[in-house]
């Protein structure tokens, strides 16, 4: 597995032991995907949104906004931009409401 990265142009896997028997990989994006992303139309923030969704499974609007220093509704534009690109998806509603990538982003 991680040869067929290495060869795609990706970083190697990370591998994190949590406890005895369970262990945690992280597969970086590599700049093949960033390439595609930047090609689909993403911004620099968007970018940043989607690998920081692929370290921790997901993010809030909240959590955009920190990240970014946008305005609540400049986040929810952007949010939806990526919505729209089928990239993201919606998990829960009102203040629960979180997203996650909806397929593989490189797909």
């Amino acid at each position: 597995m991680a040869a067929a990265l290495k060869e795609a142009g990706h970083s190697e896997p990370e591998f994190h032991v949590k406890t005895a028997g369970h262990f945690r990989v992280i597969l970086r994006q590599g700049p093949a995907v960033k390439v595609r992303l930047q090609q689909m139309g993403l911004n620099s923030r968007q970018l940043q949104l989607v690998a920081y969704v692929r370290e921790h499974g997901r993010i809030t609007n909240r959590a955009y906004r920190e990240l970014t220093g946008l305005s609540d509704e400049a986040a929810h534009k952007e949010i939806a931009g990526l919505l729209d690109l089928g990239l993201l998806e919606q998990v829960g509603k009102g203040r629960s409401t979180a997203y996650i990538l909806k397929k593989r982003v490189g797909d």
